[in-house]
């Protein structure tokens, strides 16, 4: 039986909204090489801004970080029809609007298809030049985020139910102890 008349299923996104088909997790290691990363007033503070659809993730800005930032920051984006990645580069500013140093546009669904990605980005200019390398390493779950979160779940659920028997059994002998001793 399916639910009642005018409720939607639990499975079923409601009307308008498309279907989750996957989870796509991206860890943004570093910049290399960045071009924009040495000014006369110093060192960037660069951090990256990844965008997929309306999701939006940044890394921590990595103060003094330069040419060659290290962010090691991963976000987990929820994939349904999206097709692309906008990733762009920024100095943070102390005062004002960040100064925007590079991006990429990326294609994801080669990452879909084959699970994974690991490796450089070029990121360019608003002229199109070339001002450096992001380092991405990118895993898809195809089975999307309910079967995560389920399979959390089933973990968490199975490793209480092996714990419970001790648990108890430390209570019980707790218990005796105290009128036993």
């Amino acid at each position: 039986r399916g639910p009642p008349s005018g409720e939607l299923s639990p499975r079923e996104p409601p009307p308008g909204v498309a279907p989750k088909f996957g989870v796509l997790t991206i860890k943004c290691l570093r910049g290399m090489g960045l071009k924009a990363g040495q000014t006369m007033f110093g060192k960037a503070d660069p951090f990256a801004k990844i965008t997929i659809g309306n999701n939006v993730f940044e890394t921590p800005p990595h103060a003094g970080g330069g040419k060659d930032p290290e962010w090691n920051a991963e976000h987990t984006f929820e994939i349904s029809t999206e097709k692309e990645a906008l990733i762009e580069i920024y100095d943070k500013e102390q005062v004002g609007a960040d100064k925007f140093m590079a991006q990429a546009r990326v294609s994801i669904m080669d990452w879909v298809a084959a699970g994974s990605f690991e490796g450089d980005i070029d990121v360019m200019d608003k002229a199109d030049k070339v001002q450096g390398k992001v380092t991405l390493v990118v895993r898809f779950d195809r089975r999307g985020s309910r079967d995560v979160q389920r399979r959390r779940e089933v973990i968490h659920h199975s490793v209480h139910q092996r714990l419970h028997p001790l648990i108890l059994e430390s209570r019980t002998a707790k218990n005796w102890n105290k009128r036993h001793v």
